[in-house]
């Protein structure tokens, strides 16, 4: 996850980091959605303040100025209840956004437009020639009887499975 304090500060960097991962990500309006959040969250957490202070101070009131504590609470309570509302919307919005904002890619990464334009630092070892087409990890360990991918599937949803016998005991 990206460290907000350094987007907040820097904007720039993400901004670029957008454009060479072509991102499609508005960073200011993200900014400014952040900003809304962070003001709403504060307010909450003032009003409930507010809320616990009177709640204390209350029993040790007498007549009329226990009614009017009592009575500016329940001002104090609508007042959290709206912007409780209001934040539990901004909030949802905020936690979908923060997750597609792209980290700052090391800036000695070539840029390119797909995999083909890797640039290729070194080579180690020498790459094999098999007489045979070579299987996957998946059909092997299927074939062998140690991957259960489809009941994976159904027991726990997409990208799951469960290693059985041997495989297992490997584990």
């Amino acid at each position: 996850m990206i460290d907000l304090k350094k987007l907040r500060a820097n904007p720039e960097p993400f901004k670029r980091a957008c454009e060479v991962k072509r991102v499609n990500f508005d960073v200011d309006a993200f900014l400014a959605l952040d900003e809304t959040y962070r003001r709403l969250t504060k307010e909450c957490e003032d009003l409930r303040s507010q809320q616990n202070r009177a709640s204390k101070e209350i029993p040790k009131l007498q007549g009329e100025e226990k009614a009017a504590k009592i009575s500016e609470m329940k001002e104090v309570a609508g007042r959290l209840k709206k912007v409780q509302e209001e934040l539990s919307k901004v909030e949802e919005e905020w936690k979908a956004k923060v997750l597609l904002i792209p980290s700052v890619p090391d800036p000695r990464v070539p840029e390119g437009e797909d995999e083909s334009d890797n640039v290729e630092i070194r080579r180690w070892g020498k790459i094999r020639s098999f007489e045979f087409t070579p299987r996957s990890h998946i059909e092997l360990g299927e074939r062998l009887g140690i991957i259960d991918i489809k009941r994976g599937v159904k027991v726990a949803g997409t990208r799951n499975y469960f290693l059985k016998g041997d495989g297992a005991l490997l584990q």
